[in-house]
């Protein structure tokens, strides 16, 4: 339990000096409203950016159960309290924080990130399981909708041997096919035969 304040100057300069130079240590300095005045870089880090996150309400960044405990623990100076933040990355972490009053108007808050539990540990590894394994069964449908699109897809490329007289088309295998029937295997064209003006006029010249 702390019930003492601390002496403010020497400590401000502390602090002042970690906030500058400490990326491991999570110090925040708030207002007496919890706006947050500073804060070291490993905060940052775990946040946004700087612009972010100063002038901002420390609360905006807690999950709902967490503001309470925070208020409460201001309120009897309980010391230690774990609380529950969101990230930038949109993800859950949590910081075992000492909270203490500078000058009566100011929060300092130290914080550290606990180590997780066996349970939390197994819990976390089972959310990332099933994540891999939705993640994988969409890969998998995905798979095989190219195949079946590629299954569905007929390409002609390449060159065609055709008869300069008859104009049949030479497959692979030395076959010989009609135009209309190579075509037909080998892509999904189909024929709606019709008569061009010139034949019309040559073989129905009446």
């Amino acid at each position: 339990m702390l019930s003492e304040h601390l002496q403010p100057q020497d400590y401000i300069d502390l602090i002042d000096d970690y906030l500058e130079k400490s990326d491991q240590l999570i110090v925040i300095l708030l207002n007496h409203e919890m706006k947050i005045k500073k804060c070291s870089p490993a905060i940052i880090k775990l946040f946004r950016t700087e612009d972010d996150i100063i002038g901002k309400n420390l609360k905006e960044f807690m999950l709902e159960e967490s503001r309470i405990r925070i208020d409460k623990a201001v309120e009897s100076l309980s010391g230690k309290v774990k609380l529950n933040f969101n990230s930038a990355s949109h993800q859950t972490f949590s910081l075992i924080c000492f909270i203490y009053k500078v000058n009566n108007d100011e929060i300092l808050i130290f914080g550290e990130q606990p180590y997780l539990g066996s349970d939390e540990i197994i819990e976390r590894m089972s959310v990332l399981n099933n994540d891999l394994a939705n993640i994988s069964r969409e890969l998998s449908r995905k798979n095989k909708e190219l195949e079946d699109a590629k299954k569905k897809i007929k390409v002609l490329s390449g060159t065609l041997p055709v008869c300069s007289y008859c104009k049949k088309i030479r497959d692979h295998e030395g076959k010989w096919f009609q135009l209309e029937s190579y075509i037909d295997k080998h892509s999904e064209a189909q024929f709606s035969h019709t008569i061009c003006p010139v034949c019309m006029e040559k073989e129905f010249p009446e």
